[in-house]
């Protein structure tokens, strides 16, 4: 626990920094140079406000997990192009984890 809230130091295999709050995008992807960015430009293009952001990796140039707080739920079209990405995996969409 971090300030009353539940706090998450471990994510499957990924060591994470990630108070439970609000709504989390979580995006598993390569670790590789532009794919935070890719991200966040999906997201700002669609008018999201990101609150905090975490990365966890097994190892450089490995698998990563991002995590995404974010203010307003994307839409629809901005969640399918962030699968578009090259590098992104999966990833899933929580509110009040």
């Amino acid at each position: 626990m971090r300030n009353n809230l539940p706090y998450l130091t471990k994510l499957g295999g990924f060591d994470i920094d990630l108070q439970i709050e609000g709504e989390v995008l979580l995006v598993r992807q390569q670790d590789k140079p532009g794919l935070i960015a890719a991200v966040a430009q999906r997201l700002a293009s669609d008018n999201v406000n990101v609150s905090f952001m975490t990365v966890g990796r097994v190892g450089k140039g490995q698998d990563a997990l991002m995590a995404i707080g974010i203010d307003s739920r994307p839409s629809e079209d901005t969640l399918r192009s962030i699968n578009d990405v090259d590098g992104i995996t999966e990833w899933g969409l929580f509110k009040d984890m």
